[in-house]
């Protein structure tokens, strides 16, 4: 999925194994392949990196090279179709698809998906009875073409194709009936992920049929309709694969809590928390906000990504202490900001022009800790009193 185009945000992509099956066989990925699945390490956003895991052995030096410096082989032989197509009959249409390439580097595709589609539906009576004249065997050509987003090519595919065929060649145009109902089989998304990445392919069909403005009496609309579907389908299925992503680092810290209770945590410029390289929450100002799913686990993770965070709560309270006016801010609502993170609220105090800031409640404080911030939040809303209400201040004083 990632080398499909998963957007996460990944600093290195480590192969499990560098064996794929496209199809025909079983083989070794081609460098261009695993520069495709290693470039989505930073995306163009950060220099990413890329490796292997234990089991899988390291690319050859020259293809690392390869991938990094992004130069791969040539291309030296290209797939050809004869432009000359012969729409006079279904036999002459399947004799120029495979009429051979004219020069040695060109190479006649004998598996053609919309060849095979266009060969399997002539075999049905139904549809051989209708492909009769140029103008029926041009649309037989043109459903046939109709991809088949599953890449399965099954008989489902060719039913549909046949159906489509026959309700194009009988009226002219899919019904509204037919479009809709097919639509809401497919608006739905509950299911697991590859009920959704079905219901995609099924949707992304219809989203190819629709495009065909002369296939449907309302083509914009069944346009918008089916795009809509797909979003909502695409950001369903990013989102279970996300939490797939999710599943397995909590399962991989569960193992490391099996081998040993001395985890190793630490935080990142961003606040990011880290057991043995996993995230597992946000030190959001001064409280800890972890991402973890509840489970037996939860607790002793939660511990031991506390035990790396005292040593950055200290520098934090220290750069608080020491930040000038303006790297805080007060909001309307009363809510108190450093660094972007709300850090305390303003609470009734002990005159009209006194509000008493309160800290936002942390378990990582020390009693002294708290105290150095308080006495610093004090000093910020006492001059932005001044500041705003110096008037009125003077004029409670006087009294």
């Amino acid at each position: 999925a990632i080398g499909m185009g998963l957007n996460l945000d990944l600093n290195h992509v480590a192969l499990a194994s560098d064996i794929k099956f496209d199809g025909r066989k079983t083989r070794r990925l081609t460098p261009a392949e695993m520069a495709q699945i290693a470039g989505r390490a930073g995306r163009h956003t950060n220099d990413g990196t890329f490796g292997v895991t234990d089991g899988c052995e390291p690319p050859e030096p020259e293809v690392i090279e390869a991938i990094e410096q992004h130069r791969f082989e040539p291309i030296r032989n290209f797939w050809w179709r004869s432009r000359d197509i012969d729409f006079g009959s279904v036999d002459g249409l399947l004799a120029s698809l495979e009429a051979p390439p004219p020069m040695p580097f060109l190479f006649r595709k004998a598996d053609a998906l919309d060849h095979r589609a266009l060969a399997t539906l002539a075999e049905r009576p139904a549809v051989a009875e209708r492909a009769v004249g140029a103008a029926q065997v041009r649309l037989l050509w043109d459903v046939a073409c109709i991809p088949d987003f599953r890449q399965s090519l099954n008989e489902d595919h060719y039913d549909l194709l046949a159906s489509l065929y026959g309700q194009l060649a009988e009226n002219g145009t899919l019904g509204n009936d037919m479009v809709g109902r097919a639509m809401s089989q497919l608006d739905r998304l509950d299911g697991d992920i590859d009920t959704l990445m079905t219901r995609l392919a099924y949707i992304r069909t219809w989203t190819y049929v629709t495009h065909r403005a002369d296939w449907t009496d309302n083509p914009a609309e069944w346009q918008d309709r089916a795009r809509s579907i797909e979003d909502r389908l695409s950001d369903s299925l990013h989102e279970r694969l996300s939490e797939r992503f999710v599943d397995r680092r909590a399962a991989h810290l569960s193992r490391k809590l099996k081998e040993t209770r001395n985890l190793m945590a630490s935080v990142k410029s961003d606040g990011t928390v880290l057991v043995e390289g996993e995230e597992v929450g946000v030190l959001d100002g001064f409280v800890f906000r972890p991402t973890l799913t509840e489970g037996d686990e939860k607790s002793t993770i939660l511990a031991a990504a506390r035990r790396g965070l005292p040593d950055e709560i200290e520098t934090r309270v220290r750069a608080f202490a020491a930040s000038a006016t303006p790297a805080f801010r007060l909001d309307e609502k009363g809510n108190v900001s450093w660094r972007d993170s709300v850090v305390a609220r303003l609470v009734r105090g002990d005159g009209l022009y006194a509000p008493r800031p309160e800290l936002v409640s942390s378990d990582l404080l020390s009693i002294d800790q708290a105290q150095r911030l308080n006495a610093r939040l004090s000093e910020f809303v006492a001059e932005h009193v001044r500041e705003v209400l110096g008037r009125l201040v003077v004029l409670e004083t006087a009294e």
